[in-house]
């Protein structure tokens, strides 16, 4: 069976990335021209779609100087706090 690693964020959102997710995020990385020391995956909760929120995974170089960083499973992760899903009534 394999292992999830899991990173508590900010008023009690987790975030899970699975081996298997995690595996195929490090294909993306690879494929992309992007620094390996500095590159990562971002997590964007938009407004929008059916359930108020819509997701959005990239591959991004850096993350933003306001993003919460986390390393799940060997990936580094992006994650805007300062968006709609992070902020009260936003």
């Amino acid at each position: 069976m394999s292992e999830t690693l899991t990173q508590a964020l900010p008023e009690g959102f987790v975030l899970t990335i699975s081996d298997t997710a995690a595996g195929e995020v490090r294909k993306f990385l690879a494929a992309d021209d992007v620094p390996a020391g500095t590159a990562g995956l971002r997590v964007s909760v938009l407004p929008g779609g059916c359930s108020g929120f819509k997701y959005s995974l990239n591959i991004e170089d850096k993350p933003a100087e306001d993003d919460m960083t986390a390393d799940l499973n060997g990936v580094r992760v992006f994650v805007d706090v300062q968006g709609p899903a992070f902020v009260p009534d936003g």
